[in-house]
């Protein structure tokens, strides 16, 4: 009796081992061109030259950094099913277009960081989804626009960071819903 609960605790272990490998292996393209830490939920792609967001990413990150590289549009769903990311680090870039739901499916995020890109327009419901996010980084972009709505559902949101960008004119239902904001 005592040979078979041990052999099926070895067996046990041998299988938890080799599924964790298999994850990590299936994630790990990413870490090639990255440097990955804890198993894949850091993940630093900072200063590597990067025209574009590298595929796939690590369904387990939690932290990605992504600033400094040239990227220069963010597509629809292209953090789709990372659902454990709470920091998005984006400055620093040529990020000049931001397709409506490219943060769909990020309900953890609580930080996302924009600045120094060319964004000059912040369209309707695109942080659409971002119910957990309570910082946003949008300075030193070439924001002229920014839609009614823009801001619609962020309702976690306590800091807003616009400044250094080319805003004229604020309609009054800019921020409603914000009922968390502390700092703009």
């Amino acid at each position: 009796m005592f040979h078979h609960v041990v052999s099926f605790r070895r067996s046990l272990v041998l299988i938890l081992c080799t599924i964790l490998f298999l994850e990590t292996q299936a994630d790990s393209d990413i870490c090639k061109i990255c440097t990955c830490y804890s198993l894949t939920t850091s993940v630093n792609c900072a200063n590597r030259n990067l025209q574009s967001i590298p595929q796939p990413i690590p369904t387990n990150v939690e932290y990605l950094y992504l600033s400094y590289n040239k990227i220069s549009r963010i597509e629809k769903e292209m953090f789709q099913g990372l659902h454990n990311l709470e920091k998005l680090v984006l400055g620093t870039n040529n990020i000049a277009t931001i397709k409506e739901g490219a943060f769909t499916g990020l309900s953890n995020l609580n930080y996302l960081y924009l600045s120094y890109n060319k964004i000059s327009r912040i369209e309707k419901e695109i942080f659409q989804g971002l119910h957990n996010l309570e910082k946003l980084v949008l300075g030193a972009n070439n924001i002229a626009t920014i839609k009614e709505g823009a801001f619609t559902g962020l309702s976690n949101l306590n800091y807003l960071y616009l400044s250094y960008n080319k805003i004229s004119r604020i309609e009054k239902e800019m921020f409603q819903g914000l009922h968390n904001l502390e700092k703009l």
